[in-house]
Formats: C-alpha cells, sequence, structure tokens
C-alpha cells in the first residue's frame, strides 16, 4: 500500500491538514462540508482552533479565507492568548499553506464524509461509560449517537419525491417548469432544438463527435453564440496547447469577419463585437485554458465556483475535449489497452455527469473520435453515431449524441461548403434525425440548409 493510500484510509494526522487546507482554500468543498467538518474531529488542537477560526469566518462573511486572511485570523488568536504554543500554531499554518498552493485536494474529497463519520462514531465510543451500560435508555442512546454519526453527510430533508400524495404539484410543475420545451437552453438551430423536444436542458450532457478537424469547435461555438443571445452566461473549457484559435474562431464567427481581415478591419470589428454583447440580454462568455490532461471534473468545478463570484453563473459549458482531461483520481490510469481507454474515458464521462447535475447546468462535450469509418458502420461513406460502439462506456451514460457526419465525397469537393450533424436517439428524445449545414469555414459561421427525416 502506498504512502498516500495509507494516509487516505486512516485519517492520519497529513490527512487531517489536507482536509483542512481543503477546507481553507477550495470554496466548493467549504460550501459542501461546512455542516459536518467539525473541529472537534481533528486530533491536533491547532488544527481543531483552525476549523473554529473557519466556520466563524464562514458564518459572518460566508465565504473561504483568503491567504492573507487566514494569517490575519492566526496572528489575532495568538495575540489573544499569549498561552498558546506560538511556534506550533506557526509551523501547522506554514504546512496548511504549502498544501494549499498545491491544491490537489481531489482524492481528499471524496474522503471528507467518511472522515467525519469515523471521527464522530469514534467520539460517541470514546465517551461510552461502561458503569451505566444498565442503565434504562443508555445503550439506546449511544446507538441512537451512533447511527447519527453514520448518517453525516445526508441531506436529511431529501426523502425523494412522494408521488402520491404530491401528484398534482408534479403535474404544475410538468406545466411551469419541467416540460422540456419550457426549461430547454435553445441552440437557435430550429431543427435540432426541435429534435431535442425544445433545446439541451439543465444536467444533461449532449457529446458532439468526429474525427480531427471536422467543426467541432465550429458547431459548439454557433451554438453558444444562440445561447448567449438568450440570455445565458457560458463557459468554454478548453485544453488544446493553441488557444488563441478558439477566441480568434469566436471573433469572427460574431462579428461575420473574416479571421485572415480582421487585423485589416479592426475598427469595424471592434464596433460589431461591442454590438453583439451591448444588448441587454446577452449573456456572459468566458474562455478558460488548462494544459492538456491537467484538469479533472473538479477543477472545473472549483474555476465555475470562483466565476460565480465574479458574478458569472453559467446555464452552460464547454469541454473541449474528452480524451485530454484526466479523471479526478489520478491513480487511475491508462495501461494501453482500448478497454482501458474506454473505462477511463467513461469515468471522466460520469464525474462530468455529477458536476452537470451538482450545479444545474448543461454540458457541451466534444469527443475526437477515429479518423476513419469502420467499414462495418460505413453508410455512404458518412460517419454516423453508430462509430461511438468502440466507445460503449462514454455513449451509455450521456443524454445525447451529435456527430459530424460529412460524406467522404463532400470532405473532399465541398470542405467548407457543407456540414452534416447526425443526432442519434437520447434518453429523453427518442428520434434520430439528420441535419444539413451550409457552413462558411472563413468566418467559422453555420446555418441550416434542410432536414433528412430517418
Amino acid at each position: 500500500m502506498s504512502e498516500d493510500q495509507h494516509e487516505i484510509y486512516d485519517f492520519t494526522a497529513d490527512l487531517q491538514k489536507k482536509i483542512v487546507a481543503m477546507m481553507l482554500f477550495d470554496g466548493p468543498s467549504l460550501m459542501s462540508n461546512i455542516t459536518i467538518v467539525k473541529a472537534e474531529f481533528f486530533d491536533n488542537p491547532v488544527l481543531r482552533d483552525i476549523v473554529k477560526l473557519i466556520t466563524e469566518f464562514f458564518k459572518k462573511y460566508t465565504k473561504a479565507m483568503t491567504k492573507i486572511e487566514f494569517c490575519e485570523e492566526i496572528d489575532s488568536l495568538l495575540t489573544k492568548n499569549k498561552k498558546l504554543p506560538a511556534g506550533e500554531y506557526t509551523n501547522v499554518m506554514a504546512e496548511i499553506l504549502k498544501i494549499g498552493e498545491e491544491g490537489n485536494f481531489e482524492y481528499v474529497r471524496d474522503k471528507v464524509v467518511a472522515f467525519a463519520r469515523r471521527q464522530g462514531a469514534k467520539r460517541v465510543l470514546l465517551k461510552v461509560d461502561e458503569k451505566r451500560l444498565d442503565q434504562k435508555g443508555y445503550v439506546e442512546s449511544i446507538v441512537g449517537e451512533l447511527r447519527e454519526a453514520e448518517n453525516v453527510g445526508e441531506d436529511e430533508d431529501d426523502l425523494g419525491d412522494f408521488m402520491l400524495r404530491d401528484f398534482e404539484k408534479h403535474l404544475d410543475l410538468r406545466e411551469t417548469v419541467e416540460d422540456r420545451s419550457l426549461r430547454g437552453i435553445k441552440t437557435g438551430f430550429r431543427q435540432i432544438d426541435d429534435g431535442f423536444g425544445g433545446g439541451i436542458c439543465p444536467q444533461e450532457v449532449i457529446v458532439i463527435m468526429g474525427p480531427t478537424g471536422r467543426g467541432k469547435t465550429v458547431v459548439a461555438a454557433n451554438f453558444v453564440k444562440n445561447m448567449l443571445t438568450s440570455g445565458h452566461d457560458v463557459v468554454h473549457f478548453l485544453f488544446e496547447s493553441n488557444n488563441i484559435s478558439t477566441k480568434e474562431l469566436y471573433h469572427s464567427m460574431i462579428t461575420g469577419i473574416k479571421k485572415l481581415t480582421m487585423v485589416k478591419r479592426r475598427q469595424e470589428v471592434t464596433e460589431a463585437w461591442k454590438a453583439f454583447f451591448d444588448r441587454p440580454v446577452v449573456g456572459e462568455l468566458v474562455i478558460k485554458h488548462f494544459p492538456a490532461d491537467d484538469a479533472s471534473a473538479w477543477t472545473l468545478e472549483n474555476h465555475l465556483y470562483k466565476l460565480k463570484a465574479q458574478g458569472v453563473k453559467p446555464s452552460v459549458i464547454i469541454v473541449d475535449y474528452l480524451t485530454l482531461m484526466r479523471p479526478v483520481d489520478k491513480a487511475i490510469r491508462y495501461e494501453g489497452s482500448s478497454t482501458g481507454r474506454y473505462l477511463l474515458l467513461g469515468q471522466i464521462v460520469k464525474e462530468l455527469i455529477n458536476l452537470a447535475q451538482r450545479n444545474n447546468l448543461a454540458i457541451l462535450l466534444l469527443h475526437q473520435s477515429k479518423g476513419y469509418v469502420k467499414e462495418k458502420y460505413r453508410k455512404g461513406g458518412q460517419q454516423t453515431t453508430e462509430d461511438a460502439a468502440d466507445s460503449h462506456d462514454i455513449s451509455r451514460h450521456i443524454d445525447g449524441m451529435i456527430t459530424l457526419e460529412q460524406t467522404i465525397v463532400e470532405m473532399e469537393t465541398r470542405p467548407n461548403e457543407i456540414m452534416r450533424l447526425h443526432a442519434a436517439k437520447g434518453r429523453s428524445f427518442a428520434s434520430e434525425w439528420t441535419v444539413k449545414f451550409e457552413f462558411d469555414k472563413t468566418t467559422a459561421q453555420i446555418w441550416e440548409a434542410d432536414t433528412k427525416a430517418k
């Protein structure tokens, strides 16, 4: 067993320091765990005092401390109580700051609830008075406290939907809130939105799949443009080294001015850009780059928390693209076999699904498929969603899939004029359909041409 694994399962002093560092410097974790991580759960009295400071600070300001505020709070504590061992507090503070700078809390997050449950149960057992075991009701009270400790982290208010007693309420919600046509986020393309039953809904993950250079980012960006005009904030996460090209794509697509001429037409570009975003209901667009294989679903969620503090509340995020992400648990590795690869990607997809559900947002997940179409799936030289059969661990979890399925002839003869999107059957929509778009590669703009019913 590795040292890290030993720390995780034994809740050692080092792991307890990492939990405290996470509570200090990771906003989402603080918000999720502030009610279950108690000062008395920590073995070191210094950590207990620090957790008390974190809790009191949060109650007062409803946010995590900054590093400067953390140092100020420790200094104030030592100033008020001269009897405390200042050297020990300073040493622990330095260790926590170092852990916070590293910022790798993924494996710690998954252990916080288990830590709280174990430490809570431990405290109950340590206070058992053997002389009172025969006393009426004493054992029952201990069992009750143990059961309470075991249930730490459970939402006591969420007992599920009582379908029988609340039937009328469910119908009301269906008519006013839950109908796809009402809650769907419109892509702005009628044939796509109609096929999805009103648009892409919050908490859904839709994959846009195609080989390299086929136009996945172009499709997603055109969806984003129309979502912005409906007032939705959108965050585009990308992991390729050249993030400048994605920014240029948006500049050209939104202004309608060719990339190669934008520098010469700077004033015109500026005016068109401002005209688009100065409208009253237009949402915010944020493009955030992370290095390849550096970001997990937790990394994205932590960044979303920071954006929300700045007033950006995204309804949609673009993940560009799947194979450049990593799972939350760094110990999960791709060992070289195709099976291992797809299990790895399937794990990342499940983590993104959880992110979408926790934050009530939709995810457009770009996925790069193989550059060729297998003969057994070939349909007139088109790539379809059936090519995702090799990515079963991906396709079986998501809510829907769109593939770019230009024919080989179209790719060779009209690469900048034709784009076909094929939408597969999804969890919330039953039909398949193909939409043909006209495509202007010079401005990255697409528009509907006609529909081919499946």
